[in-house]
């Protein structure tokens, strides 16, 4: 007679709060083990990884004043859906690549990096969003001490005027809203209720291509682009008689300038939005005349100091600083200023107001001499 088979017996696992039942000795037992294993360690991953998590500080969202810019670019939508050509899609992807690199989106420039260390100077943050613009300014950055809350917003607005006047030259008409508050994006979370009511004045307040700057923000409410208007309609009436199209060439101007060369002085006055384009008539007529490069040549001298053994680190700071100070350009083209200012009255080396206000008249009396001759060769 033959033996009874046994029963088969079965046992149990538990792993992630699943229970796995296999034979004993069976073909599955080595199948639920490895499967228990790996829940045991994907859990103890999950586990590790959220004690990680919880181990990161917590984002600040401490309110942080900017100055907050949502731009739209027109028409975007009725674009696409006519785009059917891979010739369409490449018109409209180089149309928003222009934009982008007109308000200063690092990854749209040419010189990426360099663009991407001047935003972190100026506390500059630029978002794309499809055919949209974020930009987003705040006054606490390197280069606060130098130029000051108040002229980095200003240079902050110009930079949109000039922006929206480089996409205007290329066929590209773009409208915004501007406001200032809060500004917080991390890990593609974006809050910001000032980036809300710029975007509320984009979509209800700029029925056509114009940026509007909230009331709150510039103390009245306004639009740039009006504003911009009403100056080129005064520049066409006042010049047309010796320039044909005046207000399309000045913003030719605006355009080379933009891409130039700026002379920048330790102080900032020669970039503040009243002396900017003042420094820029000086330097075109020194250049010129060919003045320039012998003022701004000491500037290029090789330097050199000879110091003992023990020296005070007061001391090795103290040239540094005049190293850094005598290697910049801009210093000695102020320097020549600061001479013409003391060469005609009185004046007080450190009173930077009125040496603005003079750099300010500097440039009046060159661009009335730009007129001056251009009434000459005209003979109107």
């Amino acid at each position: 007679m033959s033996k009874p088979r046994s029963k088969p017996k079965w046992e149990k696992i538990k792993a992630d709060g699943t229970t796995l039942r296999y034979q004993q000795g069976g073909d599955n037992e080595g199948i639920a083990k490895a499967i228990a294993a790996g829940l045991e360690s994907r859990k103890k991953e999950a586990k590790a990884k959220a004690a990680a998590k919880a181990a990161l500080p917590p984002p600040d969202l401490r309110p942080k004043k900017h100055l907050v810019a949502f731009v739209d670019i027109l028409g975007f939508g009725h674009e696409l859906k006519k785009a059917e050509t891979e010739a369409d899609l490449k018109l409209i992807y180089a149309k928003v690549r222009k934009v982008q690199e007109a308000f200063l989106l690092a990854g749209a420039c040419d010189e990426s990096e360099h663009q991407f260390e001047n935003n972190a100077e100026y506390g500059r943050r630029v978002l794309a969003l499809s055919d949209s613009i974020v930009v987003a300014i705040t006054p606490n950055c390197p280069m606060q001490p130098l130029m000051g809350g108040y002229e980095l917003l200003g240079c902050a607005l110009y930079e949109l005027i000039i922006a929206q006047g480089q996409c205007a030259c290329q066929g590209i008409f773009v409208r915004g809203g501007v406001s200032h508050g809060p500004f917080f994006f991390e890990n593609d979370v974006l809050i910001s209720p000032a980036q809300a009511r710029a975007y509320d004045l984009e979509t209800n307040a700029a029925e056509f291509p114009i940026i509007v700057v909230t009331e709150s923000t510039r103390q009245a409410r306004f639009t740039l682009a009006c504003a911009a208007q009403e100056a080129w309609d005064e520049i066409d009436t006042n010049f047309k008689p010796v320039c044909p199209a005046p207000s399309l060439q000045l913003a030719r101007t605006f355009c080379d300038l933009a891409g130039r060369t700026v002379l920048h002085d330790v102080q900032g006055l020669l970039v503040l939005p009243g002396t900017f384009f003042a420094t820029c008539l000086l330097q075109s007529r020194l250049e010129q005349e060919g003045r320039f490069e012998e003022i701004i040549a000491p500037a290029w001298r090789k330097r050199s100091a000879a110091f003992g053994i023990e020296v005070p680190d007061q001391e090795l700071e103290q040239w540094r600083r005049q190293a850094e100070w005598e290697a910049n350009p801009g210093n000695w083209f102020l320097e020549h200023i600061r001479k013409q200012e003391m060469s005609r009255g009185p004046f007080k080396r450190d009173d930077h107001p009125a040496l603005k206000d003079f750099l300010f008249n500097l440039g009046i009396e060159e661009l009335n001499r730009l007129v001056r001759v251009q009434h000459r060769k005209t003979g109107k």
